[in-house]
């Protein structure tokens, strides 16, 4: 079960960095969105497999501009974006970015 919840976490946070990754107005939207929230202007990272600072980053911006995020899904029209809101808002989702806000720091040191 905790791998398989493990598997789709990674799976949310690939498929958001390409959302945007592909579109510089979609970028540019977030960003507005994240100053008007008051949070860090981020970019959603990619994670890389071997790479554990990539994962803690990755999951360090998604911790940090959560509410932006969020925002941005709730007000998108596009299918996928609003399928990212709906998996977002997910306790599943929420409760492992914040467990893995907890171990992560120590594991990347």
């Amino acid at each position: 079960m905790v791998f398989h919840i493990c598997v789709d976490y990674q799976s949310v946070l690939t498929g958001i960095y390409y959302y945007f990754k592909a579109s510089a107005v979609r970028t540019h939207k977030l960003s507005d969105i994240q100053t008007l929230l008051d949070e860090p202007t981020l970019k959603v990272k990619e994670i890389h497999q071997v790479k554990w600072m990539s994962v803690f980053i990755a999951v360090q911006t998604i911790y940090k501009t959560l509410d932006s995020l969020i925002t941005y899904f709730t007000q998108d029209k596009d299918a996928k974006g609003k399928g990212y809101q709906k998996k977002m808002i997910q306790h599943d989702f929420i409760a492992t970015t914040l467990l893995l806000m907890d171990v992560l720091p120590v594991v990347s040191q």
